[in-house]
């Protein structure tokens, strides 16, 4: 039996399809946009990776599509820059060299 096209069929909503999510940071270099991504992962903070597949496959459109950009959602945004800074080692001061 085929479904009858006057009547309207009800729509699948996806459960896995993450909710609106804002850009955080962008990189230049896919490796080290996934290294940000899996520190964020090991904190337990949702986050994905956009343009990174473009980006690896064709590395002279990073800079046309604007880098790798990683996103959260956004109320892990501010946790997320913190830990993320946290990554960043300081250079060493001129005076101990």
């Amino acid at each position: 039996m085929t479904p009858d096209r006057d009547t309207p069929q009800d729509e699948a909503t996806d459960d896995t399809e993450p909710g609106p999510m804002v850009t955080i940071c962008s990189f230049g270099d896919v490796m080290q946009a996934w290294l940000a991504k899996s520190s964020l992962e090991s904190a337990a903070i949702e986050c994905r990776l956009v343009d990174d597949n473009m980006v690896r496959l064709h590395w002279g459109m990073a800079n046309i599509l604007g880098g790798v950009k990683l996103q959260v959602k956004p109320e892990d945004a501010e946790a997320a820059l913190e830990m993320l800074e946290e990554l960043v080692p300081e250079p060493p001061d001129e005076d101990t060299l």
